[in-house]
């Protein structure tokens, strides 16, 4: 199976006539079937695609990584312009997230009108998933496995009763694992969970080699010690990595530096094909 990524949503971009917004949303042209990954925090990715000139309306699958608003944003904007695909979202992505900030919790998750998009969406369209689920062969969605140990400086919650928060342990968030004659590639949003326990349980569950890896790591709330070694952990596998997003900018620096032959950045117009 060859693969074609289009970056359509990043938090940057060097392409003059596209936006940038904090958010992720990536195409990906592929046989059977095309998938969107995340829509982004707006409907920004449909534009860039059109400046693009990329057609949303052959999109198959959406598959939204999990359920915070950079991520989601766009599921209104997509179920228009792709009438025929289906959305894959896991059934906790539709909780109330917060991030807390300064002692402030500010909602994160979906807004009420994207909710009811989601509920009033036609028949069969939406699929709200807990379990690993096939899209076709050699497209599978499959929910990361969630965060048990809560550090002391966590930053996400969820409202678990009226008034009453609970840590996020990220439930919520699937990753997309593609496969096809020799290898396989791991996309993920953001890797709330951890890399590391992510490309683990891709690894386990992949029926060819993990060679890829594309998508955020969430380098952006660790100290620079713990990049460095979680970097150095990654980049001894036999992989390559095209990451952005909540990467962050130091973080991609640290893993570049480390080894440069096997990390490429992201930005909103990124496009690269990938044999698997």
């Amino acid at each position: 199976m060859d693969a074609t990524f289009t970056v359509l949503v990043e938090n940057s971009t060097y392409e003059r006539d596209l936006g940038a917004e904090h958010g992720l949303s990536i195409y990906i042209e592929a046989k059977p079937g095309n998938i969107l990954f995340d829509t982004g925090a707006s409907g920004l990715f449909a534009r860039n695609a059109e400046k693009m000139e990329l057609e949303l309306f052959g999109a198959d699958y959406v598959v939204i990584s999990h359920g915070h608003y950079d991520h989601a944003g766009g599921i209104p904007r997509i179920l228009g312009e792709a009438p025929n695909a289906r959305l894959f979202i896991h059934k906790a992505a539709l909780n109330t997230h917060y991030s807390k900030k300064g002692g402030v919790y500010h909602h994160a998750g979906l807004s009420e009108y994207q909710l009811d998009v989601l509920n009033n969406a036609e028949y069969g369209r939406v699929s709200l998933i807990e379990a690993e689920t096939k899209l076709y062969e050699g497209a599978t969605v499959v929910p990361a496995k969630p965060i048990t140990n809560i550090p002391p400086d966590w930053s996400f919650y969820i409202e678990e009763s009226r008034h009453k928060m609970a840590p996020d342990r990220f439930a919520h968030e699937v990753f997309l694992l593609l496969t096809g004659q020799k290898s396989s590639c791991l996309v993920t949003g953001c890797s709330h969970t951890g890399i590391l326990p992510i490309i683990k349980q891709a690894e386990k569950i992949a029926s060819r080699p993990l060679a890829y890896v594309v998508g955020g790591m969430h380098f952006t709330d660790m100290g620079e010690d713990e990049i460095i070694y979680i970097s150095n952990i990654l980049l001894k596998k036999d992989i390559e990595y095209y990451t952005g997003h909540c990467t962050g900018i130091d973080g991609y620096a640290i893993m570049s530096s480390i080894a440069p032959e096997k990390v490429f950045p992201i930005s909103t117009g990124s496009e690269f094909r990938l044999k698997l």
